[in-house]
């Protein structure tokens, strides 16, 4: 009986594992139904073979947090590029902003040439010039209006000279000189006896489109109070909130808390530009926190 209890012994493990021949299970099966030792024996070695089930982890999560990794990183790429694009644009308005001269700073000569046409030689200070020519509604003489401004950047060579135009007013004209500073025009030449002149007024579009900026984003806050338990349109809202936030901040990067300007053009390009890249800053910033936010979800249910 000893014997056959050793030979059991040594056949229980292959037969835990499934190795045993059919012959060599019966025998095994037949003594531990008589033996007790053996039958606890190999209860034991059955109990500890099953091994518990591996916990499946599903790949979806992980390939999830994978892919938000990526879009982070190439997140705060577009956000950095952004920000260096806004203090490039900022450093370059300020440089390239006008300042308008007045006629003395601006005009070395104003001369009525043989043919009738009218020379205007600038000074060297002098970067640009605009000339608004329109025809009087009730003599029908042409008025021209000339302003010229230089810029901090001035990237007129000293070997270029001084610029100069001719104008060709026709028989009956006035001419006048805009500071634009809010002092009154200064006549520079007529063809008959004027006296006086009229105030460059500065536009005020931008105050306008400023205005309208503020009334959107207070729109969006609206809006976002009604829709903030609905978290896709909340987040909507939310982006769509970025834009008039980004043409504010781009209008006081460009002209501080002024509204008012006589280079409209100049400074609505370059608020539009800075709006943009303001666009991407906040959009940029506020996908990597969502992003942020949802890594660490996913990672914690895992």
């Amino acid at each position: 009986m000893k014997n056959e209890c050793d030979i059991v012994r040594d056949l229980l493990p292959l037969c835990a594992e499934g190795l045993a021949s059919e012959a060599s299970r019966r025998l095994v099966e037949d003594h531990v139904a008589a033996c007790e030792e053996c039958r606890a024996e190999y209860e034991s070695i059955n109990g500890k073979t099953e091994e518990p089930p591996i916990p499946q982890t599903d790949a979806e999560p992980l390939a999830r947090i994978r892919r938000l990794i990526v879009l982070k990183r190439i997140q705060g790429v577009a956000l950095g590029f952004a920000l260096a694009a806004i203090i490039a644009v900022s450093v370059f308005g300020a440089l390239n902003a006008p300042r308008y001269l007045e006629a003395k700073e601006a005009l070395e000569v104003v001369e009525m040439l043989d043919d009738g046409k009218v020379l205007l030689t600038f000074s060297e200070a002098v970067f640009d010039y605009k000339n608004e020519t329109y025809t009087d509604p009730d003599t029908g003489a042409k008025i021209s209006h000339i302003s010229a401004w230089e810029v901090t950047l001035n990237r007129r060579k000293g070997d270029e000279g001084a610029i100069s135009a001719v104008l060709d007013p026709g028989e009956e004209f006035t001419i006048y000189y805009d500071p634009n500073n809010g002092e009154e025009s200064c006549l520079l030449i007529s063809s008959d006896d004027v006296s006086g002149g009229t105030i460059a007024l500065p536009a005020l579009r931008l105050g306008y489109y400023l205005v309208f900026a503020v009334a959107a984003w207070v729109a969006s806050a609206v809006v976002w109070a009604f829709v903030k338990r609905h978290r896709g349109a909340r987040r909507w809202t939310e982006r769509i909130s970025f834009l008039p936030t980004a043409y504010i901040l781009g209008h006081l990067c460009v002209c501080g808390t002024s509204t008012v300007t006589y280079s409209p053009a100049y400074c609505f390009s370059l608020i539009t530009l800075a709006a943009t890249f303001w666009a991407v800053v906040l959009i940029c910033g506020y996908e990597l926190i969502c992003h942020s936010r949802e890594i660490k979800k996913l990672r914690t249910a895992l």
